[in-house]
């Protein structure tokens, strides 16, 4: 005599660990995978912030090179020494900004995957629960 409700199929307790091993690989793969997006936007963003300080590093030059031209062109006293003056200025503002935008790029560049961290504990924490909860 059936109660009518569902019958579930008792499976192999090797098929079970199967898919649990099985599992939990597809699992360990999906997470490589995310860890290695996470560090690829984050050496992006680290790159960035290279560049903009390889460009304060090149209009530092040219600001040098500006400088040395200014000191020069006072000594022997050019009738437009105040242009010269005024466009080394706003060279040094650029210079300031970009350096200042480079540094706060590479300094708040993350080098760990803690995203992806913090979702490994989640899936342990919750792989324990499920197994405790069972045996």
């Amino acid at each position: 005599m059936t109660t009518g409700g569902t019958h579930r199929r008792r499976e192999n307790p090797f098929t079970l660990v199967k898919r649990l091993v099985s599992g939990g690989v597809a699992l360990a793969k999906l997470e490589v995978t995310r860890g290695r997006q996470e560090m690829a936007r984050n050496l992006g963003q680290l790159k960035g912030g290279i560049i903009l300080l390889a460009i304060a590093a090149a209009l530092g030059l040219v600001f040098l090179i500006g400088l040395i031209g200014f000191v020069m062109a006072v000594l022997v006293v050019i009738g437009l020494w105040w242009v010269a003056l005024i466009l080394l200025v706003l060279l040094l503002v650029a210079i300031g900004l970009l350096a200042w935008r480079g540094i706060k790029k590479v300094t708040s560049t993350k080098y760990t995957p803690e995203e992806t961290i913090t979702a490994v504990k989640e899936d342990i924490e919750w792989a324990k629960t499920r197994l405790l909860r069972r045996g």
